[in-house]
């Protein structure tokens, strides 16, 4: 059992850990960078879809 162990948590494990933390990190800045930079446009582009949507007039269901 000691063995498994070994093998699982061997001296390196502390330092994958941590890169992969930092890949984390990095990866949620540059997602949180393209959502701010990108912003303006994402809301314009819910305002047209729901204008068309609303232009457009969905039929509403029979209540039969």
């Amino acid at each position: 059992m000691k063995r498994f162990f070994r093998a699982v948590f061997h001296e390196d494990f502390k330092e994958h850990v941590l890169a992969f933390k930092d890949d984390l990190v990095v990866s949620f800045m540059i997602w949180f960078r393209y959502l701010r930079d990108t912003w303006p446009l994402l809301a314009l582009l819910v305002l047209l879809v729901g204008g068309a949507i609303w232009v457009a007039d969905p039929s509403r269901r029979n209540a039969s």
